[in-house]
């Protein structure tokens, strides 16, 4: 028997396969086309057990803690927390089936050209994992706080020697980070519903698992026309737990997200439907696959989805501007005042100088030139 770090229940394995989910539990801001987020924990939860809940005993470990500033981040110090604990369940016994990790603490991306300046080589897809095991002694070696925390991370996850499922990363093709040169982790990219490799989810050598990572989700009625929640035809939420259909929020500049920008840009917009995308949500349907023991495919070889590096670095870049500013409450007293809030956001970024006004305005431009604003 065993305390489940969220909740505070108990409970007894038995035959159910034991999965644990390291996952934000705190933050209801994930969107799925409701007025109401859910936790971006909840919807990993859901895809892992998809069509098997009853065979299933996840334990829940929030990565969530608060730092200066009000900021709500996921916490290198809650990760590895969550994985000695899970170190400490298998010393005395307990079983510990799966682990999902759909976050990062911290991390940087990297490309080939990073990475060759770090090694001092030409690193290509042909070459690079010759050098996996240098790159990843390089990362071990490292002077950086952040990153020592991160390579912990990742060490402690080895030690489990069970089979650990991580999110790849958003940052598109030919993208890497830390976790991709550790051994003994199974790094998930995402697919679309007709198994293409998506234009979003990081690609190399080391991605060997895929699985599905974009969802449209849709809003679900009675025979009276009365709301009674959201599916994507794998999961569903009730209507006590998303408050009403809202659909893709791209009423104007200031209300965006990020699957709003993808699917208004790439022509998908939709009053009807809304695309949940990430690898976030392609490491845990591999893990429900896994459980399932379908586990049949290692390797995805349709061609790639275009991916819009301008655009995505531009939306990305705006949002960030505009949730900072939120977060610090330069907006919360200007209600639909353009005006006002525009001098909000300005101010901001004086305050704020790891922002730069100049690209702000240029990824304006962008997003304008592909009608995501007016």
């Amino acid at each position: 028997m065993k305390i489940n770090p969220i909740a505070g229940m108990t409970f007894t394995a038995g035959d159910k396969k034991v999965v644990a989910i390291i996952d934000d539990f705190s933050r209801e801001d994930t969107s799925i086309g409701t007025y109401n987020g859910v936790r971006h924990g909840d919807l990993v939860k859901k895809y892992a057990t998809a069509g098997i809940e009853d065979k299933v005993e996840v334990i829940p470990f929030d990565a969530v803690d608060c730092c200066s500033g009000g900021w709500m981040i996921i916490s290198s110090d809650k990760i590895r927390g969550a994985l000695e604990e899970l170190i400490r369940m298998k010393e005395h016994g307990q079983p510990v089936d799966a682990v999902n990790i759909s976050v990062n603490s911290w991390g940087e991306y990297f490309d080939y050209k990073e990475l060759s300046s770090k090694l001092h080589k030409k690193l290509t897809p042909k070459n690079i994992q010759t050098y996996k095991d240098l790159m990843f002694n390089i990362f071990k070696k490292s002077a950086h706080d952040q990153e020592k925390d991160f390579m912990e991370e990742i060490e402690l996850a080895q030690k489990l020697e069970v089979p650990v499922f991580k999110a790849s990363g958003n940052q598109g093709p030919d993208s890497f980070n830390h976790w991709h040169f550790a051994d003994g982790i199974k790094i998930v990219g995402a697919t679309d519903k007709s198994g293409r490799l998506t234009k979003y989810s990081s690609e190399n050598p080391f991605v060997t698992n895929y699985a599905r990572g974009t969802y449209e989700f849709e809003p679900v009625y009675d025979e009276n026309g009365g709301y009674k929640g959201v599916t994507d035809g794998v999961i569903s939420f009730d209507a006590k737990d998303t408050d009403g259909w809202q659909g893709p929020r791209i009423k104007d500049e200031f209300a965006l997200d990020e699957q709003a920008v993808y699917q208004f840009a790439k022509g998908k917009q939709s009053p009807d439907k809304y695309v949940l995308i990430g690898t976030s949500f392609a490491a845990p349907t591999r893990l429900n696959q896994y459980l399932k023991n379908d586990y049949h495919v290692d390797r995805v070889t349709r061609p790639y989805v275009p991916y819009d590096w301008e655009l995505d670095a531009a939306a990305g870049l705006y949002l960030e501007i505009i949730e900072g500013a939120r977060a610090y409450g330069y907006l919360d007293n200007t209600g639909d005042d353009r005006n006002a809030q525009k001098e909000a956001v300005t101010e901001f970024l004086k305050v704020h100088e790891i922002y730069h006004p100049g690209e702000f305005e240029l990824a304006k431009k962008i997003l304008k030139s592909a009608g995501v604003i007016k």
